[in-house]
């Protein structure tokens, strides 16, 4: 089966999306709505936003379904400025096996919002269904997300919830 790319231009960058990717956070909604907007068609804008505006938001994309065309290394994605330090995942040893190589994951509870969640990691949903994230996953910490158990800044209308 062949990966879904849409693209979509402003004349000066071009945003692709991977729907099969996408978590549906609603960061990039929340963060820039004048161009991610799920209630239109296209729902993405580029033309509405200038090109560091875009570049700024496709890289906090947290699953990696947004990427600027041309733009492939990781090491320029960026990162919430609040977050805390990683410190490596805890296995679930009744699913692990020897023969299964644990690989690099750092969970960062960013100060405020979002378990950050990355590396390869599969959530295993109830019903039995399962999500795989390659690169960055945010679970939600506050308990408001109506996209449990991932995070879609819900957390960002209750503040506080976190010193509580």
């Amino acid at each position: 089966m062949s990966e879904i790319v849409k693209q979509f231009t402003s004349g000066s960058v071009v945003i692709e999306w991977r729907p099969d990717l996408c978590e549906h956070s609603s960061f990039c909604f929340r963060l820039l709505p004048e161009v991610f907007n799920p209630r239109v068609n296209p729902w993405i804008q580029p033309e509405n936003a200038s090109t560091e505006q875009l570049i700024q938001v496709v890289r906090q994309c947290p699953s990696g379904s947004l990427r600027i065309q041309g733009d492939a290394d990781p090491s320029k994605r960026t990162q919430p400025q609040d977050q805390a330090e990683g410190v490596p995942a805890a296995g679930n040893a009744e699913n692990e096996s020897a023969s299964q190589p644990l690989t690099n994951v750092k969970v960062n509870v960013v100060g405020g919002g979002p378990l950050e969640v990355r590396g390869e990691v599969t959530i295993q949903e109830p019903g039995g269904a399962e999500r795989r994230s390659q690169r960055v996953i945010n679970l939600c910490r506050c308990g408001h997300s109506k996209t449990k158990p991932y995070c879609d800044l819900s957390h960002l209308e209750y503040p506080g919830w976190d010193l509580e």
